[in-house]
């Protein structure tokens, strides 16, 4: 099952590495040639950045990137999958939130400037990480303060929606690659593509081994999929590391098992 859908334990790879991943993966290519030409991109978007001559900053790298309209938000198909394929947002120059939050933290790295992803529910923004502003990718870029990230929030989250600044905390690479997998999770459920429900929600908790409910999803998205051998191993691995619940997860897995026959 990994083999045909293309998964593999994710472990400590990048935030790079793991992008390329879901790239390769969602345009049926080949991970090193994928690998290789979202890095040349990313580097032709760096020399670009430091062509002016001067130390790069935040502001530098937005505007290279996005006062241009050189990377866009994708408002018009904002649940098209090819949004969320590093590749595909440096080709055609649309993504969402997170994948453009992703080409800039990476550009910035090859700036040597600190640019860190702020997961706030309903929209991924990037941070200094120290300094109180924040940048919207999607919106060209533009400068954010504490009160246009709460409007930002409840524009998604509802007028009457608490914000709370941990919600504009920094977050690391498996977060990142976590949401990136979730929005792919839930745009192949709603567009009834099942191969790409099923590959991300076992991205997912490859992602994060430790997380029993993550585990539980993919058997189900599995099985939802016809694939119930797959579900049930998944099951039965899940059983021998919670011994306590192991005899509820082994008779879930019997119940796959039987579906085969």
């Amino acid at each position: 099952m990994f083999g045909r859908l293309g998964v593999e334990p994710v472990g400590s790879s990048t935030l790079l590495s793991g992008a390329v991943l879901v790239a390769a993966r969602g345009c049926g290519s080949d991970p090193a040639e994928t690998e290789a030409g979202i890095a040349s991109a990313l580097d032709r978007l760096a020399h670009d950045v430091q062509s002016t001559g001067s130390t790069p900053t935040i502001d530098d790298i937005m505007a290279t990137l996005f006062a241009d309209g050189r990377l866009r938000g994708n408002a018009a198909d904002y649940y098209d999958p090819q949004n969320s394929y590093l590749n595909q947002v440096l080709d055609r120059g649309l993504g969402i939130p997170i994948t453009l939050a992703v080409v800039a933290i990476e550009v910035a790295r090859r700036c040597d400037v600190e640019l860190v992803g702020v997961s706030m529910p309903g929209h991924f923004l990037v941070s200094s990480g120290s300094a109180s502003v924040w940048y919207d990718c999607f919106d060209g870029g533009s400068r954010l303060d504490v009160a246009a990230c709460a409007a930002r929030f409840r524009a998604t989250q509802g007028p009457d929606a608490e914000f709370s600044l941990e919600s504009l905390a920094p977050v690391g690479p498996l977060d990142i690659l976590g949401r990136m997998v979730t929005n792919l999770v839930l745009i192949g459920r709603k567009q009834r593509d099942h191969d790409l429900a099923v590959w991300a929600a076992l991205f997912r908790a490859r992602l994060f081994p430790g997380v029993a409910a993550l585990v539980l999803e993919a058997a189900a998205s599995l099985g939802a999929a016809g694939h119930y051998a797959e579900a049930a191993t998944e099951l039965e691995v899940l059983a021998v590391r919670m011994p306590e619940h192991a005899e509820n997860l082994r008779q879930r897995a019997a119940g796959f098992r039987a579906r085969l026959n």
